[in-house]
């Protein structure tokens, strides 16, 4: 007798990757090996009793264990022991408090596409020696629910068997430390009206396709109000095994639906996030929005490969009190994006040999430090210095290199008016830098020698040195000023030979 094939599919949310552009809804179907059995309580799934073929019991029945099986845990919740390899297709969870555990590595493998489904609102967990895994036809996983109040928090693995793009949606899903979700192509976090949340809590994301594009996608659909979240943790980590894949982290795929109002968030807060770039996936017109915000505060991002577009295009870039922390990994990467204060702005941190150049309008007010390679800032670049009592303000530091070629503003509303009043901007005693150019100061005007600038706030004079990196009072000005402090007046001139 044909049962129904795995309840999952019925509703899943998908999507076709091939145009990236709509979300593919799966019909139910049926097959004859199929089975849908019901758990209630704990114990050991292996050999034992503990199913029913039918909801509410009586669970008196071994897991038929065929090739397109379904798991339905309902009842008293309880933790789930895993003695051997099972044949399942879909995990569904309908209360809260189920833990799956196992004593040595075993794999829950099935026929088709494999999926985890958390009714509303239900929290559960896979445990660290738990493989869940698609079947070795090209199949792709989906863990899914319909409220973000839906948890599913992952120590084991889920993965791929072969290369298909996968899913998270309607529900929020954290990795781990010791957890590893591993997408042979694509992934998709959020594409329905529920959008998701994946937490990445000390555990591993690995897109682990060797050929072709491969991008993870932070809300990709249309014609609805959505939003999505993806956060780096502490340990956490991504990785890409393609080292010359052209995709990346990819907000949206474009709409020009006025009904399309998008939300995405990435936060950094810890890890090691690993990429080719960040960015936008297509144009939103015609009333549709896509606000896409980076939250950039203690984790790493790392270049993959030199990119001069490694971040740009997107709605915010904020530099929170954790601070930007740039690896450009024996690489050469360009962060057009303006890297703004947060209510609490950190700094920025540069690490690795190559080059990380900035071409955005930087306001964040923490300190610059270069520690390996070199920072370029570029002609259209700029960096902010908030000004306060005597030597305190934020500054360039490290022992790495630095080629200065673009425009420093100096907010001097708090600086000190004292003469002898000094600040270290440019730490020239540590490191290898340079003054290019089109090097200016907004305000400021440069002297017939090219070295210094002056100008004036506060009923103070101030001048800044490029030879030793210091700002200080001056009790009268080395050379005419031109205009008051609050005109952002650049002006541009060639250093002597």
């Amino acid at each position: 007798m044909n049962k129904p094939c795995k309840p999952r599919v019925k509703g899943t949310p998908s999507f076709r990757f091939a145009l990236e552009s709509s979300i593919l809804l799966i019909a139910s179907a049926t097959c004859a090996s199929a089975a849908t059995q019901y758990w209630s309580g704990a114990g050991t799934w292996g050999t034992g009793t503990n199913w029913s073929n039918a909801s509410g019991g009586p669970y008196t029945v071994v897991w038929a264990n065929t090739t397109a099986d379904v798991a339905v845990f309902e009842g008293t919740a309880g933790t789930v022991a895993i003695a051997t390899n099972r044949n399942v297709d879909q995990l569904n969870f309908n209360v809260t408090g189920y833990s799956l555990t196992a004593a040595t590595p075993v794999t829950l493998t099935g026929a088709g596409p494999t999926g985890v489904t958390l009714a509303s609102g239900v929290t559960a967990s896979i445990g660290s020696n738990i493989t869940v895994q698609s079947s070795t036809t090209a199949q792709n996983w989906t863990l899914s629910s319909t409220s973000k109040s839906s948890v599913l928090d992952v120590s084991g693995t889920i993965k791929n068997a072969t290369a298909n793009n996968s899913t998270i949606t309607g529900t929020t899903v954290n990795v781990k430390a010791g957890g590893l979700l591993q997408s042979n192509n694509s992934l998709l976090i959020g594409g329905t009206a529920v959008g998701a949340d994946l937490n990445l809590d000390g555990g591993k994301l690995e897109m682990s396709n060797t050929t072709g594009v491969t991008n993870l996608i932070v809300n990709n659909t249309a014609a609805i109000t959505s939003s999505s979240t993806l956060t780096f943790g502490a340990g956490s980590e991504l990785t890409w095994a393609n080292a010359a894949n052209t995709g990346g982290i990819r907000f949206g795929g474009g709409s020009t639906n006025a009904l399309t109002q998008l939300t995405g968030t990435i936060n950094v807060n810890g890890g090691v996030v690993t990429t080719n770039k960040i960015y936008m996936g297509g144009s939103y017109t015609g009333g549709a929005t896509y606000t896409a915000t980076v939250n950039l505060n203690g984790g790493t991002l790392r270049a993959a490969q030199s990119q001069a577009q490694f971040l740009e295009g997107i709605t915010s870039a904020k530099v929170q009190a954790g601070g930007a922390i740039f690896d450009s990994n024996n690489f050469n990467i360009t962060v057009a994006q303006a890297l703004v204060a947060d209510s609490a702005s950190g700094g920025l941190e540069k690490k690795g040999q190559g080059t990380l150049s900035l071409s955005g309008s930087n306001t964040y007010t923490g300190d610059t430090l270069v520690n390996n390679g070199t920072l370029a800032l570029s002609s259209t670049g700029g960096l902010k210095f908030l000004v306060g009592a005597n030597n305190v303000s934020n500054k360039i530091g490290g022992t790495g290199t630095v080629s200065i070629d673009g425009l420093f503003t100096f907010d001097l509303t708090s600086a000190s008016t004292l003469v002898n009043s000094s600040w270290n901007i440019v730490d020239v005693a540590n490191l290898n830098e340079s003054f290019g150019a089109n090097f200016g100061i907004a305000g400021f005007t440069a002297d017939g020698g090219g070295l210094l600038w002056n100008g004036s706030a506060n009923g103070t004079n101030y001048q800044f040195s490029e030879a030793t990196g210091v700002l200080s009072v001056v009790p009268e000005p080395a050379a005419a000023v031109l205009g008051g402090f609050g005109m952002l007046t650049l002006l541009r001139r060639r250093r002597q030979a």
